[in-house]
């Protein structure tokens, strides 16, 4: 909670200096805050609900939080240029700079990785060379870690052919995987680290 309100604090010092100044009650104004949906919208609800709430209460506006059932239609909604704010990978955050001019007001320090996971107890992967000539589930071609990263890993550095299936969002990857409907996918240490550790044992 103590890491949620300061970075409510920083931001809104930063969103008081281009919007919310000097703002009443009669002349407030509503902004639209689009999170990437890695997560289903619940979750987001869950996590950035009462971060929205915050930082409405502190800039005196009311910040709207939006969500999405897949990636690929945040990012159609964010390069229109609708959403006030975004949360975003760093490669939508040059698209999104490039075709609408959103800048970028605070970024995460912590390090992510990409990983390819696979069914512990029903697959036959052993090593990465058994992705030879298989289907790869990924969230969306642009998904930063879990997808560009990955697909460009194991072209070039791993040399394996394979066919990317894109399930649009980053907990579907992970259920279609559990569920043997794809034998292995594209994963990103910062959604994969919040799904259900009985999933991680897999």
């Amino acid at each position: 909670m103590l890491k949620m309100r300061l970075a409510a604090s920083l931001l809104s010092v930063l969103l008081a200096l281009f919007f919310c100044r000097d703002v009443d009650a009669q002349t407030r104004k509503t902004y639209l805050l689009a999170v990437i949906p890695q997560v289903p919208p619940v979750e987001i609800h869950k996590r950035w609900g009462p971060f929205a709430e915050l930082l409405s209460k502190e800039l005196g506006c009311d910040i709207k939080l939006i969500t999405y059932a897949t990636i690929p239609q945040f990012e159609v909604d964010v390069l229109a240029g609708n959403p006030d704010f975004s949360f975003m990978n760093p490669y939508q955050a040059v698209v999104a700079k490039r075709k609408q001019g959103y800048r970028p007001l605070l970024k995460d320090k912590t390090d992510v990785y990409g990983y390819i996971v696979a069914n512990s107890r029903s697959s036959r992967i052993n090593s990465i060379q058994d992705l030879q000539n298989q289907e790869i589930g990924f969230p969306a071609p642009n998904a930063f870690f879990a997808s560009l990263y990955l697909r460009a890993l194991l072209t070039e550095k791993e040399k394996i052919r394979f066919t990317a299936r894109y399930l649009k969002t980053h907990a579907n990857v992970y259920r279609n995987v559990v569920q043997g409907t794809i034998l292995a996918g594209g994963a990103a240490s910062s959604t994969l680290g919040a799904e259900p550790q009985s999933l991680k044992e897999l």
